[in-house]
């Protein structure tokens, strides 16, 4: 046998494996209403071409780009215009698998209300749990029990405490500039993350001696941002990866090194709060949680208990989570205000309406931030076009799920699951033809002509954002985020203003479209950040006009 006809066996083999998988995957929707988007990347060339007449099928197409759907986060770029192409919804087929996608919201809302039907993903809820289990990583009455012990933490008094402490945060950002000269900057994300961390530690997470030798808050808001920095870092966490000892390869190593620091201060943090617990109001979350631990064997029937590993697991959780979308929300809206001056005059006018009465020392109470009409608008469009996840992941198991539609149908068992937040947030046919663009007037009802004080916020449009995911898992502390940045903004702000600092050569209108461009270049580590945001420098510049100066 020739060295040519092994060749040619060996490809024919390799189509004929491939073409097996694809149909095995294709075979449960050969009767279902909606289109197949079938991905042969792995096909031999000459064989691809024998296949292009599918595309004329209006239920089936195929696809060769190689890279457009390896990425978690192809969508970002896509935006709306595959679903603008196939429809809301869709099944996608790979050799390896298939997958469900809709931006058709009330296919996401049945989804998402169905936590027992359509629950997370299994190889998802393997990695979630490197620092025990926790709310995001656990299902059904161990969730019911998470989600009730937590979201007993965050409360109205916790609202005003987070006011408090991020418009304080915030200010010692601003005092860092002088105050009658211009400053250039290139550490916004980190000021902005080291602020958003501090706000988490000192109102969820605090600790009431934090010069005690025994304990540094320090070494722990090190180690997580050390972490987080390897997370988010090019060649840092990527899906399919574990981090579990036994399974851990070369290029996880360093990630783990960073995770067992992190456990350890974590641990030490936890453990500083228990033997400090006599006396503790119970209010924050970790005394939460702690006042929680260890009684789901105390033999008096009560369902609200935390294991030490579920505690460890729930701090981890939010610290994580609470943060790095915080700060990145934060480091969007900056970034966008500076690229866009014509809405940062827009914001500004606003909160120098609503300070007209604060005196150049004091602070804004808590009543400002129900006022906050533009600056909330800044806030959601900002996590309508950049939020921090941009997809809800689902799956279902061994039972086929049937979906009420106006032509029903059915996602089969053992189907992953995409709601695609993108494309939700950018259909033209309930953001308008613009949805693509970044316009806080959106979300307010009469702003083209409105003065500050006059303009009413859209709660409506709210609803068709999924931000903090929906349904019984929204987040619980979807509330305290966004009053961390509305205060953080608003401190920002009121007697600053920021822009984009050209390079040597260019003009101001090019420097904000080089800025822009960065923006739009957007990579999905764990959540949506800039690529080396650093690269932008920002001149931050106090306001001569501001009443507040």
């Amino acid at each position: 046998m020739s060295i040519l006809t092994i060749l040619c066996l060996a490809l024919a083999l390799s189509a004929s494996y491939i073409l097996a998988q694809i149909y095995t995957h294709y075979r449960p929707l050969r009767d279902s209403p909606l289109p197949v988007l079938i991905v042969a990347t792995s096909l031999p060339h000459p064989l691809r071409s024998l296949f292009t007449l599918i595309d004329h099928n209006s239920r089936l197409a195929l696809f060769f780009q190689r890279d457009r759907f390896s990425h978690h986060s192809w969508n970002f770029r896509d935006k709306f215009a595959l679903h603008a192409r196939y429809g809301r919804s869709f099944f996608l087929v790979t050799p390896g698998g298939r997958e469900f996608i809709t931006a058709d919201r009330p296919v996401a809302d049945q989804i998402l209300l169905r936590r027992r039907a359509f629950p997370k993903p299994l190889r998802l809820l393997d990695n979630l749990e490197l620092f025990g289990p926790h709310l995001a990583s656990v299902e059904d009455t161990t969730w019911q029990r998470h989600r009730r012990i937590t979201a007993s933490a965050f409360t109205a008094s916790t609202d005003q405490i987070v006011w408090t402490v991020s418009l304080a945060r915030a200010a010692q950002l601003v005092a860092t500039r002088p105050s009658t000269t211009t400053t250039t900057s290139t550490s916004t994300f980190p000021d902005l993350a080291d602020a958003s961390l501090d706000v988490l530690l000192k109102v969820c997470l605090p600790t009431t001696t934090p010069l005690d030798p025994t304990f540094s808050p320090q070494e722990c808001k090190t180690a997580l941002l050390r972490f987080l920095g390897i997370l988010t870092a090019p060649t840092g966490w990527r899906w399919g990866w574990s981090l579990l000892p036994w399974r851990r390869s070369q290029g996880s190593r360093g990630l783990w090194a960073g995770a067992c620091e992190l456990r350890g201060s974590i641990t030490q943090l936890v453990d500083y709060r228990r033997h400090r617990l006599d006396g503790t109001v119970h209010g924050d979350l970790l005394s939460t949680l702690l006042w929680c631990e260890g009684s789901a064997g105390n033999g008096n029937g009560n369902r609200e208990y935390m294991s030490p590993d579920e505690i460890r697991g729930n701090v981890f959780l939010f610290l994580f989570a609470g943060h790095e979308t915080t700060a990145n929300t934060l480091l969007y809206a900056v970034y966008l205000l500076a690229i866009f001056p014509r809405w940062q005059e827009w914001v500004v006018r606003e909160m120098d309406f609503l300070l007209k009465g604060v005196g150049r020392e004091e602070e804004p109470g808590f009543e400002v931030l129900e006022g906050l009409v533009r600056l909330r608008a800044v806030l959601m469009e900002t996590l309508r076009l950049y939020g921090p996840v941009v997809n809800v992941l689902r799956e279902t198991r061994e039972q086929d799920q049937m979906i009420k539609a106006e032509i029903p149908f059915v996602i089969p068992g053992h189907t992953s699951i995409r709601v695609n937040s993108v494309a939700l947030h950018t259909d033209p046919e309930t953001w308008g033809s613009d949805a693509a663009e970044w316009r806080p007037s959106r979300w307010v009802v009469g702003s083209s002509t409105g003065q500050p004080g006059e303009d009413v916020y859209n709660t409506e449009m709210e609803r068709r954002l999924i931000a903090w995911s929906e349904g019984p898992r929204v987040c619980p502390g979807k509330r305290f985020s966004q009053i961390e940045i509305l205060a953080v903004l608003l401190q920002l702000f009121r007697r600053h203003r920021v822009e984009i600092v050209p390079q040597p050569g260019e003009t101001v209108e090019e420097a904000r479209q080089r800025a822009y461009a960065r923006v739009q270049q957007s990579t999905m580590s764990l959540t949506l950040h800039i690529p080396q945001p650093e690269k932008v420098c920002l001149r931050w510049e106090r306001r001569r006009d501001s009443k507040l100066a």
